[in-house]
């Protein structure tokens, strides 16, 4: 298996590995490339593991027990491979295949301790109430759920106790379409989801958002989806994403930003989800809409390199202005007031149809003026040193004039 935890005071790193049955003969492991392992929202120590069995433990690791294999046990070698059963002369047999059938999915209420969601390879769906002691199948009262689909992913909401949501795969079998679900009893009845999703998707991972319970984030094999009427409407968000397929995704709990983890393209950030997360009818009926703006202070970088060049991109030094408007080309003025009502800043947007997004770096409008000035007075002289006396005349009488200015607003400028 691999798995260990570190122990940061020591930095000494401890194995953590589920018991392993024995393998299958010439079935390289236990589970696949892409095994969930989960902790408990519940107890930090507590985490689940799903491989051919789901196996739990309580103290970080140390010692599993299984909660059973969930599975069908099929044997993939007695299933027919384009018409034909696999035989000694089939070749290539099990070149490049992860061992199956595996668990492929878990989650537990985030309401409840040992409310278990299961969902594996070869189409299974387990619920369990009891912390796996017994198991409820559940497989059977999915609508339109293929046989031996993939479950690709189970989310159980916070929002409301019962309710989770599940994305399934079938493109193994030649099948392409979107198949979501949701379910608000446990898994006891479920409903589609898929609404106007565009055809043939491959649904990867599908979540709720963690402040509006209509707001639902969807991956699939060809970018992510984003619904805020419960998946009854789908709308593709691009923003510079490539059409890449996204595995994975979360909100950020404290930046509240939409984190995407895609297939081989690295880690994509949506920097500030509000506008995703407060679109409503109401809004959407709106001539013009301003939506919450994250605190922000003013940043100034210094001219350097270092190890920038190896990281990602930050998020703008700047408050970040989300606004919707409802026809193409509107002229959109935005201007900044401090708390007296008095504008301090005015910025450029841009009136395209839908959401549209503008920087204000908290630089108010004297500050916009000084560095215009200090630029004009550069491009006319060249960079003001302490070398030239003409320069650093100028320089004195530019300051004392910036000075007076900032002696007649001081008051009015936070």
């Amino acid at each position: 298996m691999g798995e260990a935890r570190s122990a940061l005071a020591t930095w000494m790193q401890v194995a953590a590995q589920p018991p392993c049955p024995a393998a299958i003969p010439a079935i390289p492991g236990p589970r696949h490339g892409d095994a969930p392992f989960i902790l408990s929202p519940h107890d930090p120590n507590t985490l689940y593991a799903g491989l051919n069995e789901l196996f739990k433990n309580a103290d970080r690791g140390d010692h599993w027990r299984s909660l059973g294999d969930l599975t069908t046990r099929t044997d993939r070698r007695t299933l027919e491979i384009m018409g034909q059963k696999p035989d000694s002369f089939t070749l290539s047999l099990d070149d490049g295949i992860p061992y199956w059938p595996t668990i492929s999915a878990v989650a537990e209420s985030p309401f409840t301790p040992g409310v278990l969601y299961v969902g594996t390879d070869d189409g299974q769906v387990q619920v369990s109430k009891d912390d796996g002691r017994t198991w409820a199948n559940v497989t059977s009262r999915i609508p339109g759920l293929p046989q031996m689909a993939w479950i690709n992913s189970l989310h159980a909401s916070k929002h409301r106790d019962g309710r989770v949501f599940l994305a399934a795969n079938n493109y193994r079998n030649d099948d392409y379409a979107n198949h979501l679900w949701r379910s608000d009893d446990h898994g006891s009845t479920w409903t589609s989801v898929a609404g106007d999703l565009p055809a043939n998707r491959v649904a990867r991972t599908l979540r709720d958002d963690p402040c509006n319970p209509d707001v639902l984030y969807l991956g699939t094999e060809f970018g992510v989806f984003w619904s805020w009427n419960g998946g009854a409407n789908w709308v593709e968000l691009r923003g510079g994403l490539p059409t890449v397929a996204v595995n994975d995704l979360l909100v950020h709990p404290r930046d509240n930003d939409l984190v995407l983890a895609t297939h081989n393209r690295g880690v994509w950030i949506l920097d500030q989800a509000n506008a995703l997360q407060e679109m409503t009818p109401a809004v959407a009926g709106r001539a013009s809409h301003l939506f919450s703006v994250e605190p922000s202070e003013e940043v100034r970088y210094r001219a350097h390199t270092g190890n920038m060049i190896f990281e990602g991109a930050n998020p703008p030094a700047a408050a970040i202005l989300d606004y919707r408007i409802q026809d193409e080309g509107t002229e959109v003025p935005l201007t900044v007031h401090d708390a007296t009502g008095a504008q301090v800043a005015k910025v450029q947007g841009t009136g395209h149809r839908g959401i549209n997004r503008a920087l204000w770096t908290c630089a108010t409008q004297l500050a916009s003026r000084a560095s215009g000035l200090r630029s004009s007075v550069e491009a006319w002289m060249g960079p003001l040193t302490a070398d030239h006396a003409s320069q650093k005349a100028f320089f004195a009488e530019t300051l004392a004039t910036l000075t007076r200015e900032w002696e007649g607003v001081r008051g009015r400028v936070r």
